[in-house]
Order: C-alpha cells, then sequence, then structure tokens
C-alpha cells in the first residue's frame, strides 16, 4: 500500500530521519519496520509565527516496494511479451 501523508515538525526534527519515521508508522498504524520506502515530495516552511514550522509531504511504501522508473520500462515489455 502507497499512501500520501503531510505532518508539520520543527524544523530540527524535520531533519532527522529517526524523528518522523515513527511519526508516519503511528498514523498509518503499523510498525516502523512495516514501512519499505519513504519518498518526501514536498517540504514548505512556515514562517508566519515566532515557532518556525516545516510542512513534509511524503509518499510512504508499506508491505511493498515503490517501483524504479528505470526498471518500469522493462516490466512494461516483460508484459506484453506474456500477452503474446
Amino acid at each position: 500500500m502507497i499512501t500520501e501523508l503531510d505532518i508539520v515538525l520543527s524544523p530540527k526534527d524535520a531533519s532527522d530521519k529517526k524523528y518522523y519515521l515513527p511519526i508516519l508508522a503511528k498514523k498509518l498504524g503499523v510498525n516502523v519496520s512495516q514501512i519499505h520506502g519513504i519518498k518526501i515530495l514536498r517540504k514548505s516552511i512556515d514562517a508566519r509565527r515566532r515557532n518556525i514550522l516545516v510542512n513534509l509531504r511524503f509518499r510512504v511504501a508499506c508491505g511493498e516496494e515503490f517501483l524504479n522508473p528505470k526498471n518500469l520500462h522493462s516490466i512494461i515489455l516483460m508484459l506484453q511479451v506474456k500477452r503474446k
């Protein structure tokens, strides 16, 4: 299952994968070991107040791996050969 999640963290916490990985796992309701891949899709800074925050959007893969775009072409070719 690949899911997109948004979280808001302090700049210090947003720079440390060890901090936001358990938060993502808790939001998904899974163990940290079940997360197979994380990709940061968006990172923006909210500096409108005294406490600066970082908005992060992640794509998280649980139970399956992200497809590598380099291998995607060969997968499509293999599927086309199997159909013939």
